[in-house]
């Protein structure tokens, strides 16, 4: 079975014998913006048959491609040798194979690490390994190539549209980006573009997220219709879905906004540079943001994405933008404080 994507222009192949991993991948790539063109194709084949010899993929070397067998480890290409890194996978073995622009990509799951870790395979837990195979094997893979073949840049926060206009929220973990997005897509016209991660480039935000993740529906989220529980759980957070006419896969950056937590609400523009200074400051200080702007996978192409290269792509699209430091009283998140924003925004552009 096979299921294929044209994303960020990367043509994406998912093949698999497995129709739960193809389901997921359905549900969790058909959230990313589908572009018409492709400049780019990657094939990725996940494999969960009952045996595997992985001996193969470590014996020939092959110019201009990089295998990689056994995610026990990680090959740093400029030194021409494996290290191990226990962080990675011990139930997964994949292989990759580049050539020009296209990237070939077999994954296994090995029969002595099913009967290792057969407790990770029960029905339920199964699912959590789907996860890790679309994030390792897929997202990074599409966010390496939208980032070093294409001048995308990462950014992590949450972004709403509304007649075209693109609203960016970015902030400390749990500042209230997501609740704030969300809450804002209950009425008013708007629309999602992302709660967690997105892409930036030529003045446009794109949506980079594979599904919602919430341990629960806070108040920020409670009212909002066309939610709903998707079935998957990842260490114990639950994946919601939203639907397809609330969703936007870009737009045109309007105003961005630093937001933190304070006694009271507040609004004041900041020059650009302001603005990527403390988002500097804000993504030295999220995990989550570290390890999709540095993940070791991306050494495989022999290469390193900088959070400084991120930030000046980043920075080519501000200046067509407002900038803007906000305050938000803890519990005010919600339809009316995007509102607010979006009013004093233009109370201050009149005077």
């Amino acid at each position: 079975m096979k299921k294929a994507f044209r994303i960020y222009n990367i043509d994406f192949c998912v093949e698999s014998g497995n129709a739960g991993f193809i389901s997921f991948a359905q549900d969790s790539l058909s959230f990313l913006p589908q572009s018409e063109d492709a400049s780019f194709e990657v094939i990725l084949n996940v494999d969960f048959g009952p045996s595997l010899n992985t001996g193969r993929y470590f014996a020939e070397e092959k110019k201009g491609c990089v295998l990689f067998a056994n995610s026990a480890f990680k090959l740093y290409s400029a030194q021409n040798r494996l290290v191990y890194d226990p962080f990675l996978l011990p139930w997964l073995s994949f292989c990759l194979e580049r050539r020009e622009r296209k990237l070939l990509i077999n994954a296994f799951i090995n029969s002595s690490s099913r009967e290792r870790f057969k407790g990770l395979f029960q029905k339920g837990i199964l699912q959590e390994k789907f996860y890790y195979l679309i994030r390792y094997l897929a997202h990074f893979i599409i966010l390496y190539i939208a980032k070093n073949e294409m001048g995308f840049a990462l950014v992590h926060g949450s972004a709403v549209e509304k007649d075209g206009e693109g609203y960016l929220f970015c902030g400390l973990p749990g500042c209230g980006k997501s609740s704030l997005a969300l809450s804002s897509v209950s009425g008013s016209g708007f629309k999602l573009l992302s709660d967690n991660f997105l892409l930036v480039k030529d003045g446009f935000i794109y949506s980079f997220a594979d599904m919602l993740r919430f341990s629960s529906f806070d108040k920020g989220i409670a009212g909002v219709s066309g939610i709903s529980d998707s079935g998957y759980m990842v260490k114990g957070k639950r994946f919601y879905s939203l639907d397809k006419n609330r969703l936007s896969p870009r737009a045109k950056l309007k105003s961005a906004y630093i937001i933190c937590l304070a006694e009271d609400n507040f609004i004041r523009g900041i020059a650009a540079q302001e603005f990527l200074r403390m988002k500097n400051g804000i993504d030295a200080a999220t995990k989550e943001f570290f390890e999709y702007s540095f993940i070791d996978i991306f050494s495989l192409f022999d290469a390193f994405s900088s959070g400084m290269a991120s930030g000046e792509s980043l920075g080519r699209s501000l200046p067509g933008a407002d900038c803007y430091f906000a305050g938000v009283r803890k519990g005010a998140i919600g339809s009316a404080f995007i509102e607010y924003l979006i009013s004093a925004r233009k109370e201050q552009a009149e005077a």
